[in-house]
């Protein structure tokens, strides 16, 4: 694979990162999907679901920016149950906020994306882990600040 083709796999994950960041209920699977169906059609199935398998080769072949965390020493795409939103927000502060803000358009965001800084997550394998019978304990405790307010030394 080229250079030009690279380049041009890169910017339609780009613009779909960044026009799907406006709709608020947009999973990342929904994305993944959507890339996958423009892109390299034959790893979705009639139900629009991803093969994964193939799709991470595929996207360690084209070294695709944006959309990949640390697994181990392997570096990977990671589907998450968040909504776009949330994936730009935890790679990339300052795009998110560009996202958000009103005065930017989606499209000078996009124009200016290899500005913002992207960093790359290390996920961990969750952990099986046992909740207490009672549920969770919770513990609040609150610094006074001073006997202004209580009643028995104020008269």
């Amino acid at each position: 694979m080229n250079d030009s083709e690279r380049a041009k796999i890169q910017w339609i994950w780009d613009s779909l990162l960044v026009g799907l960041s406006s709709s608020p209920r947009m999973p990342m699977g929904g994305l993944w999907s959507r890339f996958f169906k423009e892109v390299r059609p034959d790893l979705v199935d009639s139900s629009g679901k991803v093969d994964d398998e193939r799709a991470q080769k595929f996207i360690s072949e084209i070294n695709l920016k944006r959309c990949r965390d640390r697994r181990g020493k392997e570096v990977k795409f990671c589907k998450h149950k968040a909504k776009v939103l949330d994936f730009i927000g935890q790679h990339s502060m300052p795009m998110l906020l560009a996202l958000i803000d009103k005065k930017t358009d989606n499209a000078d965001v996009l124009k200016y994306i290899r500005g913002y800084k992207w960093k790359r997550q290390v996920v961990t394998p969750r952990a099986y882990q046992k909740r207490p019978k009672g549920g969770v304990k919770l513990k609040i405790t609150v610094r006074e600040r001073d006997k202004t307010t209580d009643w028995s030394t104020v008269k």
